[in-house]
This record gives structure tokens, sequence and C-alpha cells, in this order.
């Protein structure tokens, strides 16, 4: 902003108008968040055809929000480039610290973003009625869910702030230790030793997601104060010992406790509870029968783990650009039919592209996924997922919402994604 006076003094220097004087001092005091045909002439990005840049704000050194109208039919688009040299952080945000619970259990994007104090945020993934995202979540690295939907599309945030579109894996391993007495002859002598024989579980299923007729499940307490559980089964609680945490790529011990025969266990704030059903109860029935018998050691190592190598994650559908090609999408409803779309990618350089489209209003029609696809190729993105939509596509600017929600009011939504300060 400060090179536009100087530039302006030269200009004056070379004998041109003062009317062209005033109008380039005009855009040096708007500054960065100025409006109009001058906000066109460095917009950074590539503007889709049918498309015009109608304001522009530099919120940090290369990190600029830009708004795009329709020129062939009313459409209103907010866009955040966030070039990957600015080094900011990216982070999934959890309504409230928790996947379900008592009302109100969402909250919206904005606070999410103040709470954080966020440079920029959208809302991110699907949600059930309860609350709970559809897809999974790793934030810092915590595991707070597994996806509940195989094979769902996830936005993956690499330790080096590299992302990629793919599905998220968490994997769960329980090591039990049970003592065995060995015996050796030498000569006429017996000798005895104790050893530790290890045991690994691997038949965990999911974390903080629904109990399936067969599965383990591992319910933390992001999960909320109980499990929420039905159907029979057992749950073991296990209490945390020391300092560990549940991080991806660490281990965690924790002490097997306690037993229980029932549905929805509370979910103490140091624990974790063990769910099982059917198969999965049968394997937790047969662990605490020999912890109680001394067979097992009441301590357990519990570790998670992920073939990408993540601190983030958050999910999303459909994928709408893979390797710079537009992917096809289906030919139902909610591909088809315009309505107000979240979606997230980047460009060859690797700088990130939140986008929000407008819609079910006069001065906004919304989106087709083929026509949100084709936006993000357009807009220079070579990766490309789409978020939540409709009533909860949300864009938000140092804690703002500068969009225009389609209910009239900003929705609360399950989990965010943030652009967080420095």
């Amino acid at each position: 902003m400060d090179s536009r006076p100087r530039s302006a003094a030269r200009l004056d220097r070379h004998g041109l108008s003062r009317r062209l004087l005033a109008l380039l001092s005009a855009i040096a005091v708007l500054g960065p968040g100025f409006a109009g045909q001058a906000a066109r002439r460095h917009p950074g990005i590539s503007i889709p055809r049918g498309y015009r840049l109608v304001a522009v704000q530099e919120l940090r050194d290369g990190v600029f929000h830009y708004e795009l109208r329709g020129t062939s039919f009313a459409q209103s688009v907010q866009v955040a480039r966030i070039p990957r040299s600015a080094g900011l952080t990216v982070r999934p945000a959890l309504s409230r610290g928790r996947i379900k619970g008592s009302i109100p259990r969402t909250s919206q994007t904005s606070a999410m973003c103040r709470s954080a104090d966020c440079l920029i945020a959208t809302n991110a993934d699907f949600y059930y009625v309860t609350g709970a995202p559809v897809g999974g979540l790793v934030i810092r690295r915590e595991p707070i869910a597994s996806s509940s939907l195989g094979g769902r599309p996830h936005l993956l945030i690499a330790p080096d702030r590299t992302m990629k579109i793919g599905r998220l894996r968490l994997d769960v391993e329980m090591v039990s230790r049970h003592p065995v007495r060995v015996e050796t002859a030498v000569g006429p002598l017996v000798l005895e030793e104790h050893i530790e024989d290890e045991k690994v579980v691997t038949v965990i299923d999911g974390i903080n997601v629904d109990r399936g007729k067969n599965d383990i499940v591992m319910y933390t307490p992001r999960m909320g104060k109980r499990t929420t559980t039905t159907g029979g089964g057992i749950e073991l609680r296990l209490d945390r010992v020391g300092d560990s945490k549940l991080r991806l790529g660490e281990r965690a011990t924790y002490k097997i406790a306690a037993a229980r025969s029932k549905d929805d266990s509370k979910i103490k704030p140091r624990s974790i509870v063990l769910s099982g059903r059917g198969d999965g109860a049968d394997v937790l029935a047969r662990l605490w029968d020999e912890v109680e018998r001394g067979a097992a050691r009441a301590k357990v190592r519990i570790s998670v783990s992920s073939p990408s190598s993540i601190v983030g994650a958050v999910g999303g559908n459909p994928r709408l650009v893979k390797d710079g090609a537009v992917v096809e999408q289906d030919a139902d409803s909610f591909s088809l039919s315009r309505h107000p779309r979240t979606m997230v990618g980047w460009n060859a350089k690797g700088d990130l592209l939140m986008v929000t489209v407008d819609g079910r209003s006069r001065e906004a029609r919304g989106s087709s996924l083929p026509e949100a696809a084709l936006f993000m190729k357009r807009l220079g993105a070579v990766e490309a997922l789409n978020l939540d939509g409709g009533g909860s596509a949300t864009f938000v600017v140092r804690g703002r919402v500068r969009n225009r929600p389609s209910d009239g009011y900003e929705r609360r939504v399950a989990d965010a994604l943030l652009v967080l300060r420095p």
C-alpha cells in the first residue's frame, strides 16, 4: 500500500494529469480492501470465465480474500488464497470439542474461528442430526474420530503443511502383557524363569463412531460424556497412566480398571472405554477374565497410527479435481441441483484455495457439483474437495461472516477448517 503514493509522486514529476493522481491516491487510501476495476489488475488468481472480481483484500503478506460476481447469471463467491510460502497453519476444529453430547452440540464457524483467533475459516464436513461429523477427524495428531463411511475422501494435512486428498485410515493397536513361567532343565536342576508374553489386539474397529454388531470401538473423552451405545455387549473402562496421551505415532499406557455388561457407559476425563458387541464382546470378555485371574496384566499399551504421515484430517465428499482434471460426478439431484457450496483445494504452487459459493437467493443461484469442479479448475486448482454446503456454507474472515448464508443466519456446524494466525 505504501508504494502507491510514491508511484503517484513519480507520475506527477512526469507531468501526468491530476485526475489520475487523485484516482491513484484514492486507491491508496482505500488500501487492500478496495473494490471495483482497480482490484482486477493484480488478483493473484485466475478469474474463471463468467465471473468478475469486485473486491480484494490483502489480509497479510500474500494472503488474499477475493469476492467474485457472476457476469451472465446471479452468483456470489468468496475465495481465499493462502500461499504455501506464508507459513500459516491450517487446522480442523471440532465444535465444542466433542463428537456428541447435550444440546447445543454444534457451534458456528465464526465462533470456532474467534476461539482460535483464526485469520480465515470455512465450514467443513457434513454431519449427522446428532452433530457428529460424517467423516473422520484428526486435530494436532490427536485421533478424534475414524470415518463412519469407508472410502470417503478426506483432506489430509502433513507435518510440513503440505496436503493431499485421500482415504483416512486410523489403525488402533492394543498390546497386553501376559506373565509366563518357563522351566529349563540343567542337569539335575530345574531353573524357573518368569517372562512377559505380549499379545496384540488389532480388532479395534473404530474411534468414537457407532458400534457395529461384531465390533470393538474405542471411545475417548472427545466422544462426550457417554458412549451412547445400544444393543448389548461389554464395555471396559481403561484409566490413563501418567501423562501419556493418544497421539498418532505415540504409545499411551492405560490400566484396565472395570468391566460393565451394559451399554452407554460414562467416559471419565482421563479414561477411555473399549466397547464390544458380538464377536468383539467375546474378545473383551476374555481379556477381562484374564486380568481378573492374573493371567494378564491390567496395564496395556495403545497406539494409533496412519499409513499417511498426518497431523490433521477432515472429511468431505465428493472429490472435485484430481491431478488437474475435473472429476466426473454422479448424475443425482445432490450433484446436479444448484446449492450453496464450500470447497477447498490448491494450485500447482501449493497455494491453498478456500471457496464458498452462495445460493438459494436472487443474488446467487448456487452451483451444481460439475459446475463447482469446473470453477475450481479454472480458479487454478489441481486438487479440490467438496465440503458441506447448503445452509452450512459459511466464509469467515477474522471472526466475521463475509458471505450470505442461505438460511438468513449462520448455521451451527460440526467442524470447521481454520487458517491460523502465526
